[in-house]
């Protein structure tokens, strides 16, 4: 709306494609809110995400397409902001598991796994670290695919993790960042990495993280590169007067002279 104007009322509504009828969903009696997202939980339940206007409240709801009634299957409350990293890593699993969403309850974001009865049954990863983003699921094997900054947040690894969470692996190699697209049923991953000096490397791997086949290593792009001189950077870490811990990285010129002084541009987040 612009300024002064109401905000929209939103409803969710489902239409059925053989009677050629809709019906609104039963999602509460507060209509000032936002309905940033919509999936099938299953063939008759749509899951409906609620936020609040201050976007501090989340309610997970489950809405019947017949009857139109809504369960509360989960509320997540954060003191300040809930973000879109949890908007998008809410996945309903295949296999009647349940649910698996990632979000800061003990002050990480990492991956918690729900009934559809909304108890939570167990917290598949755990530590001072991010999950980034949920990548898919094996409902054969029972294995969550996942995205985490673990060993330093200047990396992105890709991860695979059991619903008991008794089995846990590294599925990426290169330091640096690592991206994977699923396939559906969880039994490929097409995985992209690269680093500060490492072109992107595109590869095909199984359900157990072996590499099946590298699409391109762009090993042509590596070795062209290597007949320029480009100044490559060096990352570091340094403390504020507070005693935090912050990193950095700095890119020299070519034929940087220790002895010398040069201009210095600073990008400061």
């Amino acid at each position: 709306p612009k300024a002064g104007q109401a905000n929209a009322r939103v409803s969710v509504r489902v239409f059925n494609l053989d009677n050629r009828t809709t019906k609104i969903m039963d999602i509460g009696k507060d209509d000032d809110v936002y309905v940033p997202r919509l999936m099938w939980a299953d063939a008759q339940r749509v899951a409906v995400v609620k936020l609040n206007r201050l976007q501090n409240q989340l309610d997970l709801l489950l809405c019947h397409s017949a009857t139109t009634v809504s369960t509360s299957l989960l509320m997540h409350r954060n003191e300040f902001y809930i973000g879109d990293d949890v908007l998008d890593n809410i996945q309903f699993l295949p296999d009647g598991n349940g649910f698996l969403y990632v979000g800061e309850m003990d002050g990480w974001n990492h991956i918690h796994h729900y009934s559809m009865a909304g108890t939570e049954l167990s917290q598949l990863t755990k530590g001072e670290y991010d999950v980034m983003s949920l990548l898919g699921y094996d409902a054969d094997k029972k294995m969550v695919y996942y995205q985490a900054a673990e060993e330093s947040p200047l990396c992105r690894d890709i991860y695979m993790v059991s619903l008991s969470g008794k089995v846990k692996k590294k599925i990426s190699s290169l330091k640096g960042t690592n991206e994977a697209e699923v396939s559906v049923g969880g039994k490929y991953l097409f995985v992209t990495s690269h680093n500060a000096t490492t072109p992107p490397r595109y590869s095909m791997l199984d359900a157990a993280g072996k590499v099946l086949r590298t699409i391109d290593d762009n090993k042509d792009l590596s070795a062209k590169m290597a007949d320029y001189e480009i100044a490559s950077k060096e990352y570091f870490t340094f403390n504020q007067t507070d005693g935090v811990a912050l990193n950095g990285w700095l890119m020299k010129p070519a034929g940087f002279d220790g002895s010398k002084q040069y201009p210095v541009v600073l990008v400061q987040y």
